[in-house]
């Protein structure tokens, strides 16, 4: 009985996660008024985190406050609605490239998990302590090579904020950059 009350609250999330994903502009304007509760037509992190769990998507505060950063072209710490969209069309492309790689799985292995990275332009370093299998541990939570949608969109996210925050320090893109102490803890707190 408690394994068919799980079940069955795994398909409801799934279920209001295929919505989130697959929301046309008015659903998404729909859910952007529903979370903006102080009516500025702006979203808070806070406010954020609340529209994702509505749409199936249980993210850390921390976590949202990256995605928000990543698609805050207008520097307030706030998404308006067309970065609100930028933002689902974002997190879209994740969920595409998570399920073309894991053919519909729930979860990918590490071969399915650097197809998915390629798809979303990450080439990574493949060495046995490179930058993939360094990232995919982080998020690997259960240690058995095997990460869930949540855990690749976090990664990504991570990925893509790391891609922006270095692009800042390599202008000419020659894909090499010098740091000092303090521009590397800025560095970090931007991911």
């Amino acid at each position: 009985h408690v394994s068919s009350i799980r079940e069955e609250g795994a398909r409801a999330m799934a279920a209001r996660g295929a919505a989130f994903f697959n929301a046309h502009h008015s659903a998404l304007q729909q859910w952007f008024t529903n979370v903006d509760k102080d009516r500025t037509g702006r979203v808070s992190p806070t406010e954020l985190q609340s529209a994702l769990g509505m749409g199936g998507l249980s993210f850390s505060l921390k976590l949202v406050s990256s995605l928000v950063r990543m698609h805050d072209e207008s520097n307030t710490g706030r998404l308006d609605f067309t970065e609100f969209c930028a933002m689902q069309a974002f997190l879209t492309k994740l969920q595409g490239a998570f399920q073309s790689s894991g053919h519909g799985a729930e979860q990918l292995n590490l071969q399915q998990v650097q197809q998915a990275e390629r798809v979303l332009g990450f080439a990574l370093d493949m060495q046995p302590d490179g930058a993939f299998y360094k990232m995919v541990q982080s998020y690997d939570f259960s240690g058995r090579g095997l990460i869930e949608l949540d855990s690749f969109i976090a990664m990504n996210i991570q990925l893509r904020n790391a891609q922006k925050v270095f692009n800042l320090f390599d202008p000419r893109r020659t894909g090499r950059v010098t740091l000092d102490f303090n521009q590397l803890v800025w560095t970090i707190a931007q991911l």
